[in-house]
């Protein structure tokens, strides 16, 4: 992993890619050299201190499995899922080339639509510019198969807090942890030639769990990360790192721009474990390598090795629901707190309410439609909002025959 930090001149920005550097260091685990596995106390000490771990070159620890997954296999996978799963589809990024022949009639152009399973098919001719996601979570059956083929299941940390190099051997066990109901896929091409591909810009997710691990099974994808004011306030004050001091020294200083991130590349193999919810942080697509090295999955001609990661979110201290009651995982964007607010608080009139619709939740909202004194219509909220936290209002049984009007602008969940 590669980690930067962009700055106006040579002299400032090796400075900081020093800095950065004595971070990343910080939340890098590595696996002991007889187990393959993290230490246990070594994974507890650094994410419940920083809720970010970095992990590399994970491909390298992983036993070859009966049935392996291919990329190329990715968009049959799509297309068989249950309708549910495929209604997730979100474009994060979007640029259509003129040459794609995406509706796959041969003419070169996409039918005036854009196909999500064509899009996943890299043995199409032209190439597209493009970073999108879907979960799969309702069609078990494809479930279990992605599980049995995927690199790996399961973070490799050991399951126990005392490993010794003398007495560890093979019969180590995985830490078991309790992992969510989806499984999230990332997918995006970026052939380089107009330069990097944003993904969703910066934001957080509004989560239950404790964080999400991010798998990248090809390609390249730079993360930029930096701490929520909640974040801030939990970690260390004596802490020296370089990295926190000027994160701190930001919030003292409360600018709105120029915020200094924590730049991190992951190339095949890596795992970035994160708090999303804790840490504002947004994603880009440089350049992707050309795939030479996969030929044999691709057709002849020059292809680029697309971007493919995927995600499980993790509950460290086990579920406070019962399984059965699983929450539904939504791919939507949404509407957050830039900074704490207090209950009480108007958050937005009618008159300037954005073009975005709020989510919609059957338990504890944040916020509710009200009138205001004027007779405006207004969002308040109904308790505090942390930063970084969706704003939500309460689902009501009419919201599919209103959708659109200003008393039910809004949805429903979750996250990146």
């Amino acid at each position: 992993m590669a980690s930067t930090i962009a700055a106006k001149d040579d002299g400032t920005k090796n400075k900081r890619q020093r800095v950065n550097q004595t971070f990343l260091q910080r939340i890098t685990l590595a696996p002991n050299p007889q187990t393959g596995l993290i230490d246990h106390q070594d994974f507890q000490k650094t994410f419940e201190q920083y809720q970010i771990a970095y992990i590399p070159n994970v491909n390298k620890l992983c036993k070859m499995k009966d049935e392996v997954f291919s990329i190329r296999y990715l968009s049959s996978v799509f297309t068989s899922l249950e309708l549910r799963d495929q209604e997730t589809w979100t474009e994060e990024t979007w640029q259509d080339d003129a040459k794609a022949d995406n509706d796959g009639d041969g003419d070169g152009d996409d039918g005036g639509k854009r196909v999500p399973g064509r899009f996943l098919n890299q043995d199409l001719k032209g190439t597209q510019r493009g970073y999108c996601s879907f979960i799969v979570q309702h069609d078990k059956k494809q479930m279990e198969r992605l599980l049995n083929q995927l690199p790996i299941t399961d973070l490799p940390i050991a399951s126990s807090a005392e490993i010794d190099n003398d007495e560890a051997d093979e019969k180590s066990e995985i830490l078991a942890m309790e992992h969510g109901p989806g499984i999230w896929i990332f997918f995006g091409c970026n052939d380089g030639g107009d330069g990097d591909l944003e993904g969703r810009g910066e934001h957080t997710d509004s989560i239950q769990h404790d964080g999400t691990w991010h798998y990248q099974l090809s390609g390249v994808k730079l993360w930029q990360v930096r701490p929520t004011t909640e974040l801030l306030n939990l970690l260390d004050l004596e802490d020296d790192d370089p990295m926190i001091q000027t994160w701190k020294q930001e919030e003292i200083d409360d600018k709105e721009r120029d915020h200094c991130t924590l730049d991190m590349t992951c190339s095949m193999g890596d795992v970035l474990l994160i708090n999303t919810r804790l840490w504002w942080h947004s994603t880009i697509l440089p350049g992707q390598p050309v795939a030479s090295s996969i030929g044999s999955d691709m057709n002849e001609g020059k292809h680029y090795v697309p971007s493919i990661s995927y995600a499980r979110d993790i509950y460290l201290g086990g579920r406070s629901t019962d399984g059965e009651q699983q929450t539904t995982l939504t791919n939507l964007d949404g509407l957050y707190a830039a900074n704490d607010i207090e209950a009480g608080t108007v958050v937005f009139r009618e008159s300037d309410m954005p073009d975005c619709e709020l989510h919609r939740t059957n338990e504890n909202p944040n916020c509710e439609i009200v009138e205001l004194e004027d007779g405006e219509g207004g969002i308040v909220s109904c308790r505090s909002i942390k930063a970084g936290e969706f704003f939500c209002i309460m689902e009501s049984d009419d919201d599919s025959d209103d959708e659109g009007e200003f008393e039910t602008d809004d949805e429903e969940e979750e996250e990146e």
